[in-house]
């Protein structure tokens, strides 16, 4: 009998004969799960086209599946196709970067933890996104933090998807701590007595052991001992009386005896500010007294004061 003959008997017969659909190799197969099914890479691949052949490239990698390959998988699972020579296929896994933001929100929460300012920017160095899957909620978490007093840090942070497999990352950068303090909006030169306009509020990063002013009006009315550059914190071990009475510049004596007020002229020998003690050398008998400064070139000389070169009396030091 012939095969004409049995097709045609079995026809006659009712008998259903299945001849297979003969199946298309896709384009390309791009993913968004993270393993290959066999429908991924055949049209019409028949009853197992659901079956899982292996793992996806990583998130935003991609693998080739040359002709012969692509052969032994449809004999394998019976699918109606064959390589005619050259076929192959992109298998593309589709990614996102690793949002910056995701990462540092995870870092500065960690930090935190371990005793970073609250108060503080938090910088990562060279940051290189590690990809992870695209259109998956993606649950971001620190695996290991090291924080050094310096307030540099490292981490190993994790990103994690359902049923994925989880994105391993290495980060670095470094916490500064901020705080609003006082600035000048100027240069301040030493000594020169600080107003409202000369300073301002800025949040500004500051050393974890500095005592940085941070209200205006514990600056307005004193001065630096040196001089202050612009947008630079204020210390305030730096503030003291503005200098009234300047080294080298003359100065107004003051004497007051009995009702009586006694006026000389000298020559600073050092710089001083209000009731502060200032040298002077009395510029006509030369003698150097100790006065209490009172105002800008002016001083008072204490009644028990003595010269301290001694070259005559006290009243005489104002002769």
């Amino acid at each position: 009998m012939t095969m004409h003959r049995a097709l045609a008997i079995l026809f006659a017969c009712g008998i259903n004969v299945g001849i297979a659909t003969a199946a298309t190799l896709r384009p390309d197969a791009r993913l968004h799960r993270p393993v290959v099914l066999l429908s991924d890479l055949f049209d019409d691949a028949g009853a197992q086209a659901d079956r899982v052949l292996g793992p996806a490239p990583p998130p935003g990698g991609r693998f080739v599946v040359e002709a012969r390959q692509l052969g032994a998988i449809a004999h394998q699972f019976d699918v109606a196709w064959s390589p005619r020579g050259g076929e192959r296929i992109a298998v593309e896994r589709a990614g996102q970067p690793l949002a910056r933001a995701r990462v540092l929100a995870a870092i500065t929460e960690a930090l935190h933890g371990a005793g970073a300012p609250e108060d503080a920017d938090i910088s990562l160095a060279g940051y290189s996104p590690p990809m992870v899957p695209a259109d998956v909620e993606v649950a971001v978490r620190v695996e290991a933090l090291d924080y050094l007093p310096s307030g540099h840090f490292a981490a190993s942070i994790a990103a994690v998807a359902a049923g994925d497999a989880t994105v391993i990352g290495q980060v670095s950068g470094s916490v500064t701590p901020m705080r609003t303090v006082v600035v000048p909006r100027r240069r301040i030169a030493a000594g020169e007595m600080i107003t409202a306009a000369d300073i301002d509020l800025r949040r500004v990063g500051v050393a974890t052991n500095a005592d940085p002013v941070r209200n205006p009006d514990e600056a307005i009315g004193l001065a630096p001992r040196h001089a202050l550059a612009v947008g630079q914190p204020v210390a305030r071990a730096e503030l003291g009386p503005p200098i009234l009475v300047r080294k080298g510049e003359p100065v107004r004596l003051v004497l007051q005896l009995d009702g009586l007020s006694i006026d000389a002229v000298g020559m600073a020998l050092d710089s001083a500010g209000t009731d502060e003690t200032v040298h002077v050398r009395n510029a006509a008998s030369g003698a150097v007294i100790e006065a209490i400064v009172t105002g800008p070139n002016q001083a008072r000389v204490q009644p028990d004061s003595r010269p301290i070169n001694q070259r005559g009396a006290a009243i005489a030091v104002l002769n």
